[in-house]
């Protein structure tokens, strides 16, 4: 009987994170060269789903909502701007189920299951029928997904009509 009650609690999960800080890609407040070779709690939220990219970061936290932070040179975390940021920034007021970071690039899918991709574009990786960059989410198609990936200059969702 215990053992069945111990199994059915949930507990908070928080978000980590340790290695270079460069452009505050670890969400926490601060960017510098220095080595963070500890695993050090982001905040006191808790989180659902978390990504990298090339030295930026996104998590939903456990409400849906999307949080990005670090280098932003080409809107990659889809604030609207290509400022940095050091500390999670929500992302809009949409909810979303899944998250991927690419290089320079950032995808995520909606609770509505349709992806969006944002940030660096030059080879078409946003998937978006053209080349150009974009600051905000913007939506890919019309399709459904389920999960999502981000490589070097390219993306991977998966499902679809």
């Amino acid at each position: 009987m215990i053992a069945d009650t111990l199994r059915r609690v949930v507990l908070p999960i928080y978000l980590y994170s340790f290695g270079r800080n460069d452009y505050g890609q670890l969400g926490q407040g601060t960017s510098d060269l220095n080595a963070h070779p500890t695993p050090t709690k982001v905040g006191t939220s808790t989180w659902k789903a978390v990504a990298g990219g090339w030295q930026h970061s996104l998590a939903i936290d456990s409400d849906g909502y999307l949080y990005s932070f670090g280098y932003n040179n080409y809107g990659q975390l889809g604030l609207g701007d290509t400022t940095n940021r050091t500390s999670p920034t929500k992302v809009g007021t949409s909810t979303w189920i899944a998250v991927a970071g690419g290089y320079y690039h950032s995808l995520a899918i909606d609770s509505d299951g349709y992806l969006y991709s944002f940030g660096y574009n030059d080879y078409g990786q946003l998937g978006l029928g053209d080349t150009t960059n974009r600051t905000s989410p913007t939506k890919v198609g019309t399709s459904t997904w389920k999960a999502v990936a981000g490589g070097c200059y390219h993306s991977l969702p998966l499902g679809g009509d």
